[in-house]
């Protein structure tokens, strides 16, 4: 039984799905098979589907310097990175130390490594045959040394407190690639996916620091010069929701606040001895923060003459900024996945079938 592995290490969450494929098996059938046992209304059947997946927060933080010395405790796997033990991955209040890196160096940094490496500890089996990652499509395309570098970083033996993971394997391909790959195995009607694959498609990942944007065309074929990324994503929104509440409830938010209150699906926080709900200034800095990053998208692609049919929304900012894309961007079509969070890393799956 071979295992095949996907992980996205984000700046917000770490996701991660991976599948177990007999050896006889080739080509993506045993990942449609999957999915599809993982939506069926049939509990025995959703639990005998070879697919599992995973979300975290993407804090790590070695154990030395833990908020909370009980490491055993907390979430995630104790990790080694040189001498150094790592817990990975745990929430971000857990890392009293560790500066978040938002920067296009991400993928070198220690915080990454352990992330991956908590992510593989997830894994019942000590070898992973093929794991593919993803990188913005700008630094994919812009950077090829970085690609170069994270396959390498990513090959090979992995210690993981008393256990060590072989990665035999690694792919590395464009986020948005992953987006449209989820996207297209969540198809269930032949003629949606037809118009899919041979559409224009607009493929838009709001995530925690940017919004990326990309076009695909034919399925498989990236237009690089259409490759946009933003830092009017979620971080934005909140940053911006902080000073609102601020000035409206003389409140002052810790930094993170209110990205756990949305990781956690709520729309209120507790500050100043009281509940503070904030549903209508969320939409209404989401609206602001939207009409900014679409209204550059869509003078970009017009100036090169590009006309979506239709776009495709993941990422943990999907629920936030869905509603904006049709009339922000012009196209005829959104598509939204019925799990956007997650369908990146589904879609990576299919890189290695």
């Amino acid at each position: 039984m071979k295992v095949i592995a996907a992980i996205d290490v984000g700046y917000s969450n770490l996701k991660q799905a991976w599948l177990y494929v007999p050896d006889n098996v080739s080509g993506s059938s045993p990942l449609f098979k999957a999915l599809k046992d993982l939506r069926s209304d049939n509990e025995e059947v959703r639990a005998e589907s070879k697919l599992n997946t995973r979300i975290f927060p993407a804090g790590a933080s070695p154990i030395s310097e833990l908020a909370d010395s009980r490491s055993n405790n907390l979430m995630g796997h104790t990790v080694k990175l040189g001498d150094t033990q790592w817990r990975a991955p745990i929430d971000f209040a857990d890392t009293q130390t560790v500066r978040r890196d938002f920067s296009g160096e991400y993928v070198k940094s220690d915080v990454w490594l352990a992330l991956l490496k908590g992510a593989l500890a997830e894994i019942d089996s000590p070898t992973i045959d093929t794991l593919v990652l993803g990188l913005p499509s700008s630094e994919f395309y812009k950077r090829p040394e970085l690609k170069a570098y994270v396959e390498e970083r990513a090959t090979g033996p992995h210690v993981l407190g008393d256990k060590t993971i072989e990665v035999k394997k690694v792919v590395v391909i464009p986020q948005p690639l992953g987006t449209f790959y989820g996207q297209m195995l969540s198809c269930t009607d032949k003629e949606e996916l037809e118009q899919l694959t041979e559409s224009l498609v607009l493929v838009c990942d709001p995530g925690y620091y940017s919004f990326d944007f990309v076009l695909i065309q034919g399925g498989n074929r990236i237009y690089q010069d259409s490759s946009i990324s933003t830092p009017n994503s979620v971080k934005a929104v909140c940053d911006n929701l902080r000073g609102v509440l601020k000035q409206k409830h003389q409140v002052n938010l810790q930094d993170g606040r209110i990205e756990q209150a949305l990781r956690s699906d709520k729309t209120y926080v507790y500050a100043g001895g009281k509940k503070i709900e904030f549903s209508k200034e969320l939409d209404e800095v989401a609206a602001d923060v939207a009409s900014a990053t679409l209204s550059e998208i869509r003078s970009s692609l017009h100036s090169k003459g590009y006309e979506p049919d239709i776009a495709i929304i993941s990422g943990g900012g999907a629920k936030l900024f869905h509603k904006y894309i049709k009339d922000g961007t012009g196209v005829n079509r959104v598509d939204q996945a019925d799990n956007p969070v997650m369908r990146n890393v589904i879609g990576y799956l299919h890189a290695a079938l």
